[in-house]
């Protein structure tokens, strides 16, 4: 029989002192440092790998308070708190050599749909493609809608500030982000939403992380604003930088929008209130084959001014494997029975409002986009 291998340490003496405070302290949620847990934890959308020495599921909000309390103390300053969704993104953001944070295992909840300011309330783990099935009841939805709606957590999609299909209708995350509940390092929970002077005067006067906060990115947006015209990245998404240019322009300031797209590096999103909007009745797909991927990319930048809710590209290389396939001959049919020399197809979709732009898209198609073929595709969800 082969001998039994021990089990190998895997956390560091300042891990350990710091798991061993939550335990003691009488933490509520789980903690795991056993290699399976850790494993699934090492991994996410992107190509790294990268093991934690612990996995932390929170069940409440006072386990998160309690956490970010015992992790402010001196003693912890090494340790650092990564939280994790679904593990969705694509550039490796939940992956630690510490401590993650699983905000999905036990904050998923819908915590209260109100139709009349179509607003819903959602626990950080709440999965938006639940999110939605919910809302679809009042005839609502979240705007913006990634890819991976079937797994991507809302918390993960604040924190990536997210858009997807529909953003350039309905706007980005943060966009749609009425407010949100964080606990702070030091285990001190805010409810930010966007204030106006006076009331920002009033929080700046607060003793303690709150007032601080506010009155440090009150100051950082004035020092840049003479910069912003001429030396401000024009970004679409603040994912790289914090959005300075629209938390505060003088008159109204509004932490969410530093607090979206920073990852959960400046404290723990647990709970969001999201401005809602009406599903659509009617959709229009314009659907247009192109010789090559460059001019199926042009056409569909010239397109984005006419406000479709989502333009995609399918190239050279997703076709070959299509036409390959025994069941081409029922795709091609989809696809206006695409031509063997259609190097690129372009997907445009017009949703709601905006279904009547598609005829100033077809009229821009014909005079500058020169496809193989086109063809205009109308549903009804009514």
């Amino acid at each position: 029989m082969l001998q039994r291998l021990a089990p190998q340490e895997s956390t560091t003496p300042e891990v350990r002192r710091f798991l061993q405070e939550l335990r003691n302290s009488g933490f509520r949620g789980d903690i795991a440092t056993d290699e399976a847990t850790r494993t699934v934890a090492s991994t996410d959308n992107s190509i790294w790998q990268t093991n934690p020495q612990a996995v932390i599921a929170p069940r409440c909000r006072l386990c998160v308070e309690e956490l970010l309390a015992i992790l402010a103390k001196d003693e912890h300053r090494t340790v650092s708190v990564t939280p994790r969704g679904a593990g969705t993104s694509t550039a490796g953001q939940s992956l630690t050599n510490s401590v993650v944070l699983d905000c999905k295992k036990y904050l998923n909840r819908v915590l209260n749909v109100d139709p009349n300011t179509k607003q819903v309330h959602v626990e950080c783990g709440a999965v938006l493609q639940t999110v939605n099935a919910e809302l679809a009841n009042h005839g609502l939805m979240v705007g913006p809608t990634v890819a991976t709606a079937s797994r991507a957590t809302i918390g993960g999609m604040i924190g990536n500030d997210s858009a997807g299909r529909g953003s350039l209708v309905y706007g980005k995350m943060s966009d749609c982000v009425a407010e949100l509940e964080t606990v702070l390092l030091g285990g001190e929970t805010w409810h930010s939403n966007t204030v106006q002077y006076n009331e920002l005067e009033t929080i700046e006067g607060n003793t303690g992380t709150v007032g601080y906060i506010h009155k440090q990115v009150r100051l950082a947006c004035d020092a840049a604003r003479p910069h912003f015209k001429n030396h401000w990245p024009n970004l679409c998404r603040f994912v790289t930088g914090y959005n300075l240019p629209m938390a505060w322009d003088g008159t109204t300031f509004d932490l969410n929008r530093i607090l979206c797209g920073s990852e959960g590096t400046l404290g723990i999103t647990i709970s969001a209130r999201l401005q809602c909007v009406e599903i659509p009745t009617n959709q229009q797909l314009l659907l247009l084959c192109f010789a090559d991927f460059d001019s199926a990319l042009r056409c569909g930048a010239s397109l984005a001014k006419h406000r479709p809710t989502a333009i995609e590209t399918v190239d050279d290389l997703v076709l070959q494997a299509a036409r390959d396939d025994d069941g081409w001959s029922q795709v091609s049919a989809l696809l206006s029975n695409a031509r063997d020399d259609t190097g690129a197809v372009l997907f445009v979709e017009f949703s709601g409002e905006t279904v009547e732009n598609i005829q100033d898209a077809l009229d821009e198609v014909k005079s500058k986009c020169n496809p193989l073929t086109r063809r205009s595709i109308g549903t009804s969800m009514k």
